[in-house]
């Protein structure tokens, strides 16, 4: 009998809620078929690993989802930075990024040295950081790797626009808005309990831990996947913690995700902020 794939946005309410979910279950079979599971069981692990090999650590998204107001003392914090609304939301706020608004980390053998990160300073004064947890979606939309973000800003971009009634596409959406750090395994990785930060300059200015979200990320994909097709590939910014702050050009960035047990980095990236060029786009009227 073959059994076909189950979406994990359908099951997770039932892997991660409930007395169900935080036991075990006990299935009576006879002992052959106990260890024929076992068997496939172990294909499938070293399949997965080899998938994962093959992958690398560098996340190249079709499409960038992103989640606001997902951390309480975010959202205290946003009142003075956007006069928003304090209130705690009932369902996910969810907006987009352009995938080309990504900038994937450096290789590996070139991250000793900080990364170049462009600010749009030539039309926005208050570019700001939000360091945030990224999750990429695998093909049965299954969280299959994760890695530490930033959710760039035009503060003052989003505030004028905010104003206006219009989306905030231009605040969050320009070149190296979405830098990524290099990607890991979620498997065996509990993402609601992984610890994330950023310093500029040597300073501390945001550090959090993911138990904090209003919406965990098994939430967060749900939510989205419920509503658009989620593609292999596609990945999740699952919000930001309270601390945001400007950079400017000659900033010094460091963020990373790590685990609070054992103190072990799972994913850091390394930027040095400059100044981007004005970006000429070439014209596509007709030449007469």
């Amino acid at each position: 009998m073959r059994v076909g794939p189950a979406r994990w946005h359908n099951i997770h309410k039932h892997r991660y809620t409930g007395a169900a979910a935080r036991g075990s279950l006990s299935v009576v079979a006879p002992l052959g078929v106990v260890a024929s599971l076992a068997s496939v069981g172990a294909i499938i692990n070293r399949r997965k690993a080899v998938t994962m090999s093959a992958l690398g650590d560098t996340l190249r998204p079709g499409a960038v989802w992103a989640v606001g107001k997902n951390y309480l003392e975010h959202i205290k914090e946003l009142k003075g930075l956007l006069n928003i609304d304090q209130s705690i939301p009932t369902e996910p706020l969810i907006f987009l990024k352009s995938g080309s608004s990504v900038l994937a980390p450096l290789a590996a053998d070139a991250r000793d040295t900080p990364q170049e990160l462009p600010l749009p300073v030539h039309w926005s004064n208050d570019v700001q950081h939000e360091v945030e947890l990224a999750v990429e979606v695998g093909p049965d939309g299954v969280p299959r790797r994760a890695a530490v973000a930033l959710d760039l800003t035009a503060r003052d971009v989003q505030a004028a626009m905010k104003a206006k009634g219009f989306p905030w596409t231009l605040a969050k959406s320009f070149q190296a808005a979405c830098p990524l750090g290099p990607a890991f395994s979620t498997q065996g990785v509990d993402l609601g309990k992984l610890e994330l930060g950023i310093t500029v300059n040597g300073q501390t200015r945001q550090r959090s831990t993911t138990d904090n979200m209003i919406f965990p990320v098994p939430t967060l994909v749900d939510f989205i996947a419920a509503r658009f097709p989620l593609q292999e590939g596609d990945v999740v910014l699952t919000g930001t913690p309270e601390g945001v702050g400007r950079l400017v050009p000659g900033d010094k960035v460091e963020a990373w995700v790590s685990e609070p047990g054992t103190g072990r980095v799972l994913s850091r990236g390394s930027w040095i902020c400059t100044a981007a060029r004005p970006h000429k786009p070439k014209s596509l009227a007709p030449k007469l």
